[in-house]
């Protein structure tokens, strides 16, 4: 889904992230920490999402919103198992390739700053860059998280999604066996779940 050089640049700008980010957490926490003070953010890519039994199309959902149930469902499991986070300052970016979608999940600490109607602003405002190599699309939306959580962030004027934001769920799923792709400092592998 994204070459090994790609994969090593995006590495870069989310290790940016880290070091150029304030600690949000405690005082006990933060002062730990050497390296990598700041937020935290990992992005998982995937081809297409397969059939999960534990979403289900609803009465009246088209295609879109079930697949974006499903992307929900993915981000919240993952950022559960991986756990990367240590006060909730983690993002996880979600996209699945081929089903087009796009999800961004927040920890708990993380959300004060970028909340969900600036994930959306900047998601419509990078859609365009999403392409054959999702690269451009991945760097940009790193790239503004970062504006976000460092306080640097200028909201443009951008065209409103169709589609409403989802909440959280509090539950946690199995999925069939896939293999993401991890980009982060801490979680460069590819993993199967």
């Amino acid at each position: 889904v994204c070459s090994s050089d790609l994969a090593d640049q995006l590495d870069r700008e989310i290790e940016r992230v880290m070091n150029e980010t304030s600690c949000p957490c405690s005082f006990d926490s933060c002062s730990s920490r050497k390296y990598r003070k700041g937020y935290k953010i990992a992005i998982a890519l995937i081809k297409k999402m397969p059939n999960d039994q534990h979403v289900q199309f609803k009465e009246g959902d088209d295609e879109l919103t079930h697949n974006l149930d499903k992307a929900a469902l993915y981000a919240y499991t993952l950022l559960t198992r991986w756990n990367f986070g240590s006060c909730g300052e983690e993002v996880l970016i979600f996209y699945s390739q081929d089903d087009n979608v796009l999800y961004s999940m927040t920890g708990e600490v993380s959300e004060k700053r970028l909340r969900n109607e600036i994930i959306g602003q900047i998601s419509m405002e990078g859609r365009g860059k999403f392409g054959s190599n999702n690269f451009e699309g991945l760097l940009f939306l790193v790239q503004r998280y970062r504006e976000v959580l460092s306080g640097n962030y200028k909201e443009h004027a951008v065209a409103k999604p169709q589609t409403a934001a989802l909440t959280d769920s509090s539950s946690s799923f199995s999925f069939a066996p896939t293999s993401f792709v991890i980009l982060s400092s801490l979680l460069a592998a590819v993993l199967t779940l």
